[in-house]
């Protein structure tokens, strides 16, 4: 799951840049970021960066915009996606087991 989330989630991000053409634009635009966020390794670093050190203060493999400032970027999103992966996950997977024919 590391792997998945550490290296598979960036190379789903790359491929989005590479098929929006970043070539043109010389930031990536702001679903760059927040498809980033939605990780879940990087809203727990987020989060714990936020508690533990200064909130301004950012984790450098997490990738931010420049100069706005968007919700996704803030501690409580952080909170939020880390509650979202630890409901949802389980109850699918509770769902998809519920649906399974073990005989």
């Amino acid at each position: 799951m590391f792997v998945a989330f550490r290296l598979g989630w960036m190379g789903v991000q790359a491929l989005g840049l590479r098929l929006a053409d970043a070539s043109v634009h010389p930031t990536p635009p702001d679903w760059y970021f927040l498809i980033g966020r939605l990780n879940p390794m990087n809203a727990y670093v987020r989060l714990t960066n936020a508690l533990m050190t200064e909130p301004e203060r950012y984790h450098p493999l997490l990738t931010q915009p420049g100069d706005a400032e968007p919700v996704w970027i803030s501690a409580r999103f952080a909170l939020l996606v880390l509650v979202a992966w630890a409901v949802a996950a389980p109850l699918l997977g509770y769902v998809r087991f519920e649906r399974a024919d073990l005989d």
